[in-house]
């Protein structure tokens, strides 16, 4: 009898250990999981900003179309970019992605940014906020033009 409650004993301390480890590996899965999606976040921001900071330059050389604000997101990870008219400034809607791994697969994180570009008696200037992606502007068409006056 001695042995069968060792034996008992025995197994409850290694099903025990089993299942802390099952959780311990589970947590520390999660924690690397959301330390990938803050910097893949960081990095899509990054990226964003410095495709927002291209558009000031872009306004001041002259009018933009849609195909020509996209063009000007060459290497960054910007693939979406909308423009709206809000009275006398143009407003640039920019989401831009990044895919990290994110536990069993791969996740992306995504940011959007919204550019305000003005012009108060001198240069175009860019208002530059991250915004909820809902807030950018709608899709334009591609033939609009658009220019800060």
């Amino acid at each position: 009898m001695k042995a069968v409650r060792w034996v008992m004993t025995g197994l409850a301390v290694l099903a025990a250990l089993a299942i802390a480890t099952v959780v311990v590996i589970a947590h520390r899965d999660r924690v690397e999981t959301e330390e990938r999606r803050v910097r893949a976040a960081a990095g899509a921001e990054a990226s964003a900003r410095t495709y927002a900071a291209r558009l000031a330059p872009a306004f001041e050389s002259g009018p933009q179309t849609v195909d020509s604000l996209e063009a000007l997101a060459k290497g960054t990870a910007v693939h979406v970019v909308t423009a709206a008219r809000k009275e006398a400034s143009v407003q640039v809607g920019v989401m831009a992605d990044v895919l990290y791994p994110g536990g069993w697969s791969s996740a992306q994180a995504t940011v959007c940014l919204l550019a305000e570009l003005s012009r108060n008696g001198g240069p175009v200037t860019a208002q530059v906020s991250v915004v909820p992606c809902l807030r950018i502007p709608a899709v334009t068409t591609r033939a609009e033009t658009f220019s800060v006056g």
